[in-house]
Protein backbone atom coordinates (compact mmCIF):
# COMPACT_ATOMS: atom_id res chain seq x y z
CA UNK A 1 0.00 0.00 0.00
CA UNK A 2 0.97 3.40 -0.74
CA UNK A 3 1.25 6.14 1.96
CA UNK A 4 -1.94 7.87 0.93
CA UNK A 5 -3.73 4.43 0.68
CA UNK A 6 -2.23 4.36 4.33
CA UNK A 7 -3.30 7.41 5.18
CA UNK A 8 -7.01 6.77 4.41
CA UNK A 9 -7.37 3.75 6.39
CA UNK A 10 -10.29 4.11 8.88
CA UNK A 11 -7.99 3.78 12.01
CA UNK A 12 -10.62 6.03 14.02
CA UNK A 13 -13.62 3.98 13.87
CA UNK A 14 -11.98 1.03 15.42
CA UNK A 15 -9.90 3.44 18.27
CA UNK A 16 -12.16 4.05 21.28
CA UNK A 17 -11.74 8.32 22.16
CA UNK A 18 -9.20 7.54 24.45
CA UNK A 19 -6.45 5.34 22.85
CA UNK A 20 -2.91 5.27 22.17
CA UNK A 21 -1.38 4.42 19.15
CA UNK A 22 2.26 2.66 19.06
CA UNK A 23 4.00 2.86 15.49
CA UNK A 24 7.36 1.81 14.19
CA UNK A 25 8.83 4.65 12.16
CA UNK A 26 10.19 4.88 9.11
CA UNK A 27 13.82 6.21 9.78
CA UNK A 28 14.48 7.14 5.85
CA UNK A 29 11.09 9.23 5.87
CA UNK A 30 9.60 9.95 9.52
CA UNK A 31 7.89 12.91 8.48
CA UNK A 32 5.69 10.25 6.24
CA UNK A 33 4.64 8.42 10.03
CA UNK A 34 4.02 11.73 11.28
CA UNK A 35 1.49 12.23 8.31
CA UNK A 36 -0.29 8.75 9.20
CA UNK A 37 -0.17 9.99 12.68
CA UNK A 38 -2.07 12.86 11.72
CA UNK A 39 -4.34 11.57 9.07
CA UNK A 40 -5.43 8.56 12.29
CA UNK A 41 -6.70 11.27 14.34
CA UNK A 42 -3.65 11.02 17.13
CA UNK A 43 -1.59 14.11 18.45
CA UNK A 44 1.01 14.29 20.90
CA UNK A 45 3.91 12.30 19.09
CA UNK A 46 6.92 10.84 21.32
CA UNK A 47 8.94 8.72 21.39
CA UNK A 48 8.54 5.24 23.41
CA UNK A 49 10.85 2.70 22.32
CA UNK A 50 14.08 2.52 21.07
CA UNK A 51 14.76 -1.27 20.18
CA UNK A 52 19.05 -1.41 19.62
CA UNK A 53 19.06 -4.62 17.13
CA UNK A 54 21.95 -7.09 18.32
CA UNK A 55 23.56 -9.54 15.82
CA UNK A 56 24.63 -13.29 17.18
CA UNK A 57 27.88 -12.02 18.58
CA UNK A 58 26.01 -9.53 21.07
CA UNK A 59 27.54 -6.48 19.22
CA UNK A 60 25.31 -4.00 17.44
CA UNK A 61 23.87 -5.05 13.69
CA UNK A 62 25.12 -3.07 11.10
CA UNK A 63 22.39 -2.80 8.81
CA UNK A 64 21.27 -0.16 5.91
CA UNK A 65 21.11 3.36 5.58
CA UNK A 66 21.84 6.42 3.36
CA UNK A 67 23.45 8.09 5.81
CA UNK A 68 24.04 6.47 9.11
CA UNK A 69 24.07 2.59 8.91
CA UNK A 70 20.82 1.71 10.84
CA UNK A 71 21.24 -0.97 14.15
CA UNK A 72 18.12 0.58 15.64
CA UNK A 73 14.01 1.13 14.72
CA UNK A 74 11.86 3.61 17.24
CA UNK A 75 8.66 3.24 18.33
CA UNK A 76 6.68 6.48 18.62
CA UNK A 77 3.13 6.61 20.68
CA UNK A 78 0.52 8.92 20.03
CA UNK A 79 -2.34 9.68 21.68
CA UNK A 80 -6.37 10.11 20.85
CA UNK A 81 -8.45 11.88 23.04
CA UNK A 82 -7.05 11.63 26.65
CA UNK A 83 -5.00 8.83 25.79
CA UNK A 84 -4.41 5.83 28.07
CA UNK A 85 -3.29 6.25 31.92
CA UNK A 86 0.06 4.71 32.59
CA UNK A 87 -0.43 1.25 34.20
CA UNK A 88 3.15 0.92 35.24
CA UNK A 89 6.07 3.10 35.35
CA UNK A 90 9.20 0.57 35.54
CA UNK A 91 8.57 -0.06 31.69
CA UNK A 92 11.90 1.13 29.83
CA UNK A 93 12.49 2.91 26.65
CA UNK A 94 15.97 0.65 25.05
CA UNK A 95 15.12 -2.72 23.70
CA UNK A 96 18.32 -4.38 23.13
CA UNK A 97 17.14 -7.56 21.56
CA UNK A 98 18.49 -10.23 18.42
CA UNK A 99 17.86 -9.15 14.87
CA UNK A 100 14.98 -11.71 13.55
CA UNK A 101 13.38 -11.96 10.05
CA UNK A 102 12.65 -9.43 7.47
CA UNK A 103 9.89 -7.10 9.93
CA UNK A 104 9.96 -9.49 12.56
CA UNK A 105 9.37 -6.81 15.63
CA UNK A 106 10.50 -7.76 18.97
CA UNK A 107 8.31 -9.69 21.55
CA UNK A 108 9.67 -7.46 24.19
CA UNK A 109 7.34 -4.43 22.28
CA UNK A 110 4.68 -5.86 22.82
CA UNK A 111 5.03 -6.99 26.16
CA UNK A 112 5.83 -3.28 27.55
CA UNK A 113 2.89 -1.68 25.74
CA UNK A 114 0.81 -4.53 28.04
CA UNK A 115 2.68 -3.74 31.15
CA UNK A 116 2.48 0.13 30.20
CA UNK A 117 -0.96 0.26 29.47
CA UNK A 118 -2.48 -2.59 31.13
CA UNK A 119 -5.74 -4.35 30.06
CA UNK A 120 -7.22 -2.73 27.23
CA UNK A 121 -8.12 -3.82 23.64
CA UNK A 122 -5.40 -3.83 21.41
CA UNK A 123 -4.86 -4.45 17.95
CA UNK A 124 -1.83 -4.73 15.55
CA UNK A 125 -2.23 -3.36 12.29
CA UNK A 126 -0.52 -5.19 8.81
CA UNK A 127 -0.06 -8.11 11.63
CA UNK A 128 1.72 -11.40 10.44
CA UNK A 129 1.54 -13.71 13.34
CA UNK A 130 -1.24 -13.95 16.78
CA UNK A 131 -0.10 -12.51 20.00
CA UNK A 132 -2.73 -13.33 22.69
CA UNK A 133 -4.80 -10.26 23.81
CA UNK A 134 -4.17 -8.54 20.49
CA UNK A 135 -6.65 -8.38 17.81
CA UNK A 136 -4.64 -9.14 14.65
CA UNK A 137 -5.67 -7.16 11.17
CA UNK A 138 -3.85 -7.82 7.71
CA UNK A 139 -3.38 -9.37 4.55
CA UNK A 140 0.12 -10.65 5.39
CA UNK A 141 -0.79 -13.04 8.19
CA UNK A 142 1.53 -16.37 8.18
CA UNK A 143 0.19 -19.45 8.89
CA UNK A 144 -1.24 -20.96 11.13
CA UNK A 145 -2.64 -17.71 11.50
CA UNK A 146 -3.34 -17.26 7.90
CA UNK A 147 -7.26 -16.33 8.16
CA UNK A 148 -7.50 -12.68 7.31
CA UNK A 149 -8.65 -10.84 10.17
CA UNK A 150 -10.59 -7.56 9.01
CA UNK A 151 -12.75 -5.22 11.51
CA UNK A 152 -14.05 -4.30 8.35
CA UNK A 153 -16.78 -4.90 6.31
CA UNK A 154 -15.88 -6.31 2.62
CA UNK A 155 -16.62 -3.34 1.26
CA UNK A 156 -15.84 -0.63 3.63
CA UNK A 157 -11.77 -0.54 3.39
CA UNK A 158 -12.61 -0.45 -0.73
CA UNK A 159 -14.39 2.73 0.17
CA UNK A 160 -11.96 4.50 2.13
CA UNK A 161 -9.11 3.69 -0.19
CA UNK A 162 -10.82 4.43 -3.56
CA UNK A 163 -10.34 7.57 -4.97
CA UNK A 164 -10.81 9.17 -8.54
CA UNK A 165 -11.21 6.73 -10.93
CA UNK A 166 -7.77 8.41 -12.83
CA UNK A 167 -6.33 7.31 -9.39
CA UNK A 168 -4.38 4.58 -10.92
CA UNK A 169 -1.91 4.11 -7.73
CA UNK A 170 -4.36 4.33 -4.94
CA UNK A 171 -6.67 1.78 -7.42
CA UNK A 172 -3.34 -0.53 -7.90
CA UNK A 173 -2.81 -0.21 -3.69
CA UNK A 174 -6.36 -1.33 -3.06
CA UNK A 175 -6.54 -4.62 -6.10
CA UNK A 176 -2.84 -5.64 -4.07
CA UNK A 177 -4.19 -5.71 -0.97
CA UNK A 178 -7.59 -7.35 -2.10
CA UNK A 179 -5.48 -9.90 -3.77
CA UNK A 180 -3.54 -10.82 -1.03
CA UNK A 181 -6.68 -11.23 1.29
CA UNK A 182 -8.29 -13.80 -1.45
CA UNK A 183 -5.24 -15.87 -1.93
CA UNK A 184 -5.16 -15.74 1.55
CA UNK A 185 -8.80 -17.00 2.49
CA UNK A 186 -7.93 -19.69 -0.17
CA UNK A 187 -5.08 -20.87 1.53
CA UNK A 188 -6.84 -20.96 4.57
CA UNK A 189 -9.76 -23.44 2.72
CA UNK A 190 -7.26 -25.75 1.63
CA UNK A 191 -5.68 -26.43 4.92
CA UNK A 192 -2.97 -23.53 4.76
CA UNK A 193 -1.52 -25.02 1.77
CA UNK A 194 -0.69 -22.69 -1.18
Amino acid sequence: MDLSAICRLPVSKISTPDAVLAIWVNSAEPTATARVIEAWGFTGICEGFVWVKVAKSGKPHFGMGQTTRKDTESVWLAKRGKGLPRMDAGVAQSIISRRRIHSCKPHEAYSRLERLYGDVRRIELFSRRMRPGWTRWGNELLPPDSEPRLPFADGELFEELKMADDDDAALDSYRSWEVGIAAMRERHRNGGAS
